[in-house]
């Protein structure tokens, strides 16, 4: 009788979500360790049997991120045991928010009242809060589970993804082949090139895709500027799109473009280290590296002005029988990973941001037919494998969401 009002007591459920909370941290933790000690463990044989420089470029490259990893892993594993991390109590005390995720368990598509009555931010942000909380809980006894979908998700990242491990969110999505069998492919662009050179990129590869599984179609979940890089990649392949792709999803993609690049002090100094430069030299392959380095061919993408103007004379070349979809980031200073503290410092802006998109230039323009997913506590790095960013759960989040929209099958 004792025990039975003790389990029943606050305290005592405090304490046991508490335990599931540390379990689970823990079992990422193992988890970190496993793989990164696999990879590092592969990469020491290629080598030693190899000996070629590629090889001792991947060790290097798996032993940086494996360390960053592990390091973040048991970063929350401790503060989940002390009880300092962020608590996630879902939609506990919002009764609206709870009625928005039930209905997402009922079969079929959303009720069209439904979706009359509540903001599709809404609507995301309550089925999100809800399937995050259960991902933060060891048992994960969530009553939504992710559908299984015929679609295949191709994973596009942004600047710089060669130096990561794996594609922006690929992390999650893998767990979702594992749970449910999704199928996704990864769609590789230059970290270091312009919209259009990594449209062609993605065409080449999506058309050679489409010629080994012809019934297939894509779902493209684009990360940062791979968003702008696909929405290239659909203006000039119109036919394709409409008849192998159901829809563009972005995440954290300046849309609109970044302020910060058309006229802030930090730019305008990398811009006059240019003008220096081109007095000094001429010779062609030292330019393209240097300017490579200097990120000039990404911020001529990523300026505001001019991906606001490319959006204004393109947008009605992109295929309109197809979904788009948006998703922004919103994090403060404290909260963000440290190389996003430098780039609010280096790159400040007065309006809410993930350390580098505006959140109001995460979404399409009100004019295009879209949908905002709305905005979502998260620094601009959450799609990095070492991320202690629950991906499993936003991934999962967004394949129940549009399934139910009835715009994946």
């Amino acid at each position: 009788m004792l025990e039975e009002t003790l389990q029943s007591s606050p305290l005592w459920q405090r304490f046991e979500e508490h335990k599931e909370r540390c379990h689970k941290s823990q079992d990422i933790l193992f988890n970190s360790l496993l793989i990164s000690k696999s990879e590092i463990t592969e990469d020491l044989l290629k080598l030693f049997s190899q000996k070629e420089i590629f090889e001792l470029f991947n060790l290097l490259k798996d032993l940086v991120s494996g360390t960053a990893w592990v390091s973040n892993s048991a970063l929350t594993f401790l503060t989940t045991l002390i009880g300092i991390s962020k608590k996630i109590s879902g939609n506990a005390e919002d009764v609206v928010a709870q009625m928005i995720a039930a209905e997402f368990l009922r079969p079929g598509n959303l009720p069209t009242n439904f979706m009359l009555k509540y903001s599709s931010e809404d609507l995301f942000k309550s089925l999100f809060n809800e399937v995050e909380f259960n991902h933060s809980r060891q048992k994960n006894s969530s009553l939504i589970t992710p559908p299984k979908t015929k679609a295949t998700i191709v994973l596009i990242s942004g600047v710089l993804n060669e130096i990561y491990k794996q594609a922006a969110f690929e992390r999650g999505v893998s767990y979702l082949q594992e749970k449910t069998g999704q199928k996704y492919i990864v769609a590789k662009v230059h970290g270091l090139k312009n919209c259009e050179i990594n449209g062609q990129q993605i065409e080449e590869q999506l058309k050679a895709y489409i010629k080994s599984h012809p019934d297939e179609k894509l779902w493209i979940l684009a990360y940062s500027k791979g968003g702008l890089d696909t929405l290239h990649f659909l203006k000039n392949n119109n036919r394709f799109a409409k008849k192998h792709i159901l829809g563009l999803t972005t995440v954290a993609s300046p849309l609109m473009g970044a302020n910060q690049i058309d006229d802030h002090k930090f730019i305008r100094m990398v811009t006059s280290l240019e003008t220096k430069y081109d007095s000094l030299f001429k010779n062609k392959k030292t330019d393209s590296i240097i300017r490579e380095i200097l990120g000039q061919e990404i911020r001529r993408s990523l300026a505001a002005t001019k991906q606001e103007r490319w959006f204004k004379n393109n947008h009605e070349k992109l295929p309109d029988n197809i979904f788009y979809s948006s998703l922004a980031l919103d994090s403060g200073f404290f909260e963000s990973h440290i190389g996003m503290m430098v780039t609010k410092l280096l790159l400040s802006s007065p309006n809410n941001n993930d350390g580098v998109v505006d959140v109001h230039r995460a979404h399409f323009p009100d004019h295009f037919k879209s949908i905002k997913l709305g905005t979502i506590r998260g620094h601009h790095l959450i799609g990095a494998r070492s991320t202690s960013f629950r991906q499993e759960a936003l991934i999962e989040s967004m394949i129940v969401f549009h399934k139910k929209l009835g715009l994946i099958s």
